[in-house]
């Protein structure tokens, strides 16, 4: 029974060999192929393969909350900036600069107060001296 069992096994993996030879040499000329096969039989289990993985899945969490905390500080900086911009035209590069260098914390004060203080004040919160 056992070598019977082998010669299943050679001839299986044989069959894969060429089933994978021929779909790799069709796809490698068809990159939305490629790009549909790589989805579907590499990516399909990710979130498995990182739920189950503790030093990846920490990682995962720490990017994930990473990201989250730079996705609003970006929306936060494009509002200040639309709103700033509407009452006083074009920033400076000065100003734009320190903008962009400033973290969640400070574009959240900055934003609570961007529709009324005056253009020195908004200097003054982004820790620039007055012009």
């Amino acid at each position: 029974m056992g070598e019977v069992d082998q010669s299943f096994k050679r001839l299986f993996l044989l069959r894969v060999d060429a089933l994978l030879q021929w779909l790799l040499g069709d796809v490698r000329n068809d990159k939305p192929l490629a790009l549909d096969l790589y989805r579907r039989f590499f990516m399909a289990n990710l979130d498995n393969f990182v739920r189950d993985n503790p030093v990846l899945h920490d990682v995962w969490v720490e990017m994930t909350e990473k990201g989250k905390v730079e996705g609003r500080a970006e929306g936060k900086r494009e509002t200040i900036l639309q709103v700033l911009e509407g009452r006083f035209g074009p920033l400076s590069e000065e100003m734009l600069a320190a903008l962009q260098a400033a973290d969640l914390p400070r574009l959240d004060h900055i934003a609570s107060y961007a529709g009324t203080d005056t253009l020195e004040q908004v200097r003054m919160r982004l820790g620039l001296s007055a012009s």
